[in-house]
């Protein structure tokens, strides 16, 4: 396709002019143009002119290693950084890539950083793990406060990873923690970025059981906590947040979800599981509420069994029109059971007056079968509800994008 307007134009590089470079104590030298290299960096546009470098004398870089220097190099004239991504050798790979921005930056070099930059957070999204101590050792060495590259570790840490992660890695005495403790800066910046300091008060239940919350984590997740905390701080008396018809040992089991990760599951008390999915609904925790839904479908399809009917009312009651909890059951119901339960399953709603879950699951076959009306009743029941595709029942919003397929 073109356009009408011009293309850029690109300035004419000269490549006849070069001069030396003596690099690291055994001084390997390097011949470099002129012109592609002063034009990315203010060190060598110095070191270029006549007046600086009028005899035609070599710059040199003892401080950095030929390795170091032929690998920028590399990034000046590919524009790329030319580092080898293996998670067996990501340490040492991530430390190269270092070295490569601060001898940019030592340089000058802007582009070149911000390419090592970008390297950075494409290994972070690549990989799902956090650059290891070892790693922010050697940065915290190398670089000075305010470094960007500073900045893009501690968003890791804080933005990439869950909060509980994040809180159980900084616990002192954790191994993380031990790991850290030589880099007092990285954990002072990383500590301030998120304030652990900032609680809230939550009472639960009818004996309002205290939880005390932080409150940077619960509100980045929770619309319903973020304006109780909003209103508190208008206020000028401390206001609890009162959650008197919740449970607080599901409040407890939420908590754990959100800062963790992970699901309690007890079999003794099956229907905890959908309180606490209907606690992170209402909350507008819908990172937790997707969780929480694949943790469900993950323990009944390993279990080979699917939940009671009362479960599905009771959730009916709990829940709106429309909610993805409702649906999974009906789904469980319809297309994972045999059609001897699936008929018990109906004359047990309309026994106990089960009118919601009733209609939905009589909906639901309805639908299954006038897709093919030629299908025979019992091939209705062969589906699978966790072979939907990952995000068929999950929430997604702002701040809880579409799962990567």
């Amino acid at each position: 396709m073109t356009s009408g307007a011009p293309p850029a134009k690109r300035a004419k590089l000269d490549f006849s002019k070069h001069f030396r470079v003596l690099v690291g104590e055994e001084q390997k030298e390097f011949i470099v143009h002129k012109d592609p290299i002063s034009l990315r960096s203010t060190f060598f546009t110095a070191a270029a002119s006549e007046t600086w470098n009028a005899a035609g004398k070599p710059v040199e870089l003892q401080e950095y290693t030929p390795k170091v220097f032929s690998d920028y190099l590399k990034c000046v004239y590919n524009d790329a950084v030319d580092i080898e991504d293996t998670k067996e050798m990501h340490a040492q790979e991530i430390n190269h890539a270092i070295s490569i921005y601060v001898l940019a930056d030592y340089l000058g070099d802007c582009r070149s950083m911000n390419l090592v930059i970008d390297s950075m957070i494409q290994w972070r999204i690549r990989n799902k793990s956090n650059p290891p101590p070892v790693c922010i050792g050697h940065l915290y060495q190398c670089t000075s406060a305010g470094s960007r590259l500073r900045r893009v570790f501690v968003d890791l840490h804080i933005h990439q990873n869950h909060p509980g992660w994040f809180e159980a890695c900084f616990r002192p005495n954790s191994t993380y923690f031990n790991a850290l403790v030589q880099l007092p800066e990285f954990i002072t910046e990383t500590l301030i970025e998120l304030d652990f300091g900032k609680t809230l008060r939550v009472l639960v239940g009818a004996d309002e059981e205290e939880f005390m919350i932080y409150e940077d984590i619960i509100t980045e997740r929770s619309p319903f906590f973020a304006a109780a905390a909003a209103a508190r701080w208008k206020s000028t008396l401390t206001q609890d947040i009162t959650l008197p018809e919740d449970k607080p040992d599901i409040f407890s089991d939420y908590l754990q979800c959100l800062y963790m990760g992970t699901v309690p599951k007890d079999n003794d008390h099956e229907r905890d599981v959908f309180d606490l999915y209907i606690l992170a609904d209402k909350l507008g925790d819908l990172k937790s509420a997707n969780t929480i839904m694949d943790s469900i479908i993950q323990w009944y399809g390993a279990d080979d069994v699917i939940p009671k009917v009362s479960f599905a009312n009771y959730v009916f009651g709990k829940t709106a029109s429309g909610s993805k909890l409702r649906a999974l059951l009906v789904d469980y119901w319809v297309l994972e059971s045999s059609s001897e339960s699936f008929q018990k399953a109906v004359r047990y709603a309309a026994r106990y007056g089960y009118t919601e879950v009733l209609a939905a699951l009589l909906l639901k076959f309805d639908g299954v079968v006038s897709e093919d009306w030629d299908r025979k009743i019992s091939d209705a029941f062969k589906d699978d509800a966790s072979d939907r595709p990952k995000c068929y029942y999950h929430q997604h919003g702002e701040g809880c994008p579409p799962c990567a397929s």
